[in-house]
């Protein structure tokens, strides 16, 4: 077995496809992974006799700081050889020598992943993984329940709107606030469910908001929720959750998902104790660092 280790260069949606069964996620030019990535990438292959055995993918973060590792594979009949770990191990050196860029990733925590990619990961010496974001997912009649919107009524001057009935001033206003406050790049807004995504009027002033955007036709994804602190009294961050689950139960969409960051310490005790008992799924992201290239920084 002569294994060598090479770049390819020029990895994009015109040739990804080539490579797809060597990508794990799956990666073509018509997976979401893919087009949500930034195509300026680092992509490291192994062969054995002119043969592509493993192949890992590392994207440039949109803000050009970081590199991800998006795809990592190695063909089944060449695994537990430690053609994973030269590949990464590589991928690493160029990252700090070459691209002065810490390397990471970022994955969904399940039960194979926690056993199988956490090891390796342990074994390259990369950092302990953490929790940056908790997912939860639940059907539309788990939901129903919700009366949040009845226990507490929204009283004039406050009122809700969803972005269908605003109008387009107001709609560009809201778009400022928000765009001042997040970064538009996060959000796909033409994807943004506008009957079910509200914004929360104080007498005519915008003082919060949730968004929705459309998973599949049958799943929404709730993506933002703000209220102002001074505006927070009164549960209107529940409400106006209640009010968009009322919103979706009146359309087609069966399933709702939602992420909060481990941080955000206030909302993750409103989802323990009100959301959690309702989902029929709760996963984790967690995130690793290449360890060397944390120390390289410090």
């Amino acid at each position: 077995m002569n294994i060598k280790l090479k770049r390819v260069n020029g990895l994009s949606h015109l040739n990804i496809n080539q490579f797809s069964n060597m990508t794990y996620p799956l990666l073509s030019s018509n997976s979401e992974i893919w087009k949500k990535v930034n195509h300026q990438n680092l992509t490291l292959c192994a062969t054995n006799k002119d043969k592509i055995i493993g192949l890992a993918i590392a994207s440039r973060t949109f803000s050009d700081q970081y590199l991800r590792l998006i795809s990592l594979k190695i063909d089944p009949s060449f695994r537990r050889k430690g053609i994973g770990t030269k590949i990464i191990n590589k991928m690493s050196e160029i990252s700090i020598n070459e691209l002065k860029k810490p390397l990471f990733v970022k994955y969904i925590a399940e039960s194979n992943t926690e056993s199988i990619f956490e090891a390796f990961l342990k074994k390259l010496n990369w950092s302990r993984p953490y929790c940056e974001f908790i997912i939860g997912k639940a059907h539309i009649n788990e939901l129903r329940g919700i009366n949040w919107s009845e226990r507490f009524p929204i009283k004039n001057p406050y009122r809700i709107k969803s972005l269908f009935e605003i109008d387009d001033i107001k709609e560009k206003e809201f778009l400022t606030i928000y765009s001042l406050q997040n970064s538009l790049s996060n959000i796909n807004y033409l994807e943004i469910e506008r009957n079910i995504s509200l914004i929360l009027l104080y007498k005519n002033t915008i003082v919060g908001w949730i968004l929705a955007h459309k998973k599949t036709n049958d799943s929404i994804r709730y993506t933002n929720l703000f209220v102002e602190s001074v505006h927070r009294k009164g549960a209107k961050g529940m409400v106006l959750i209640s009010e968009s689950i009322n919103r979706q139960n009146r359309l087609s969409y069966i399933y709702s998902t939602a992420g909060v960051y481990s941080k955000n310490t206030q909302m993750l005790k409103i989802v323990n104790k009100r959301l959690l008992n309702l989902c029929q799924q709760k996963r984790e992201i967690r995130i690793s660092f290449n360890n060397t290239i944390q120390k390289k920084e410090n």
